[in-house]
């Protein structure tokens, strides 16, 4: 067993790496990450004993992890997927595949312990020790912010990883998917759970100009008070929370659209002032919206 992280097997790995079609873009102690130069098809086997989460953006075609016959999880294109591995032991199938891997050891995210809102790093860390060979955190379309993101990483004018800033980028990227994986639903389903269902349904095409909460209940044909705990039971956030979640992430898409100015976007997501619109999105992702567009 080697070390992806140390010593003169990062030499062998980097020409692994470049015969797969892959390109190592910049190494840091406890960070890696690779780009692909083309689409491709190659099957690169990870044999390292490090612990590690592994960040995947899929741009066209997709990656197969597996171990023997055994499919583990799948990313396809325009998705992000975040995994944790404790024992190596698998295999990584490009298929056609163009996009960006990350690859950060326990001992990196060992420093940001304390850091993380409410332990999600604590939470991600636990994930790492406690699972098997490889576990899927979650695969979600990809966002506008951690395309952001990873174009500040891969940026060699923002600095290599070897930086603080580059560091700090890493690590923005790990909070935001966690923050967003934290709203996924609870597994088991319940009278509670599918009052929720019903709700989210509705906010999710309503919610740029939700309805208020007592209307929301009867079209979940319930009471207010049953609808806030079913939603918080389920999603871990208030139903506001959840609306304002919607509207920041609808304003990240739009903000990439050039001939849409800021106050366009904010009124889009449902925000009578800009400035106010332009506050919460610093509070939801630590950048302003004129930095993301």
């Amino acid at each position: 067993m080697e070390s992806f992280f140390f010593g003169a097997d990062l030499a062998r790995c980097r020409e692994s790496m470049l015969a797969s079609g892959l390109h190592r873009v910049d190494v840091s102690n406890g960070l890696v990450y690779l780009d692909t130069l083309s689409p491709a098809d190659s099957t690169l086997p990870m044999y390292y004993y490090d612990r590690m989460a592994i960040l995947i953006f899929v741009r066209s075609g997709s990656v197969r992890f597996a171990q023997k016959d055994q499919v583990l999880s799948r990313i396809e294109a325009g998705q992000i997927g975040l995994l944790t591995s404790r024992r190596q032991n698998w295999e990584m199938h490009l298929e056609g595949m163009e996009g960006f891997f990350l690859f950060v050891a326990d001992f990196f995210l060992k420093r940001y312990l304390r850091l993380g809102e409410e332990g999600a790093i604590e939470r991600l860390y636990g994930w790492m020790e406690s699972q098997g060979t490889l576990h899927s955190v979650g695969v979600e379309p990809l966002d506008a912010l951690s395309l952001y993101l990873i174009d500040k990483i891969t940026d060699s004018s923002e600095g290599s990883m070897r930086s603080l800033r580059g560091e700090h980028r890493v690590v923005e990227l790990m909070l935001h998917r966690l923050g967003r994986l934290e709203l996924l639903p609870t597994e088991k389903a319940t009278e509670l759970s599918d009052i929720a269902d019903r709700a989210r349904k509705i906010l999710e095409k309503e919610f740029a100009d939700p309805p208020i909460i007592e209307t929301l209940a009867h079209r979940c044909a319930t009471n207010a008070s049953k609808l806030k705990k079913a939603f918080k039971h389920t999603y871990k956030t208030t139903i506001y929370g959840y609306i304002q979640h919607l509207r920041m992430e609808e304003a990240s898409i739009l903000l990439r659209e050039e001939r849409l100015s800021i106050g366009e976007v904010a009124s889009r997501v449902g925000y009578r002032h800009q400035g106010h619109f332009s506050r919460l999105f610093h509070a939801a992702y630590g950048i302003y919206p004129r930095e993301l567009k």
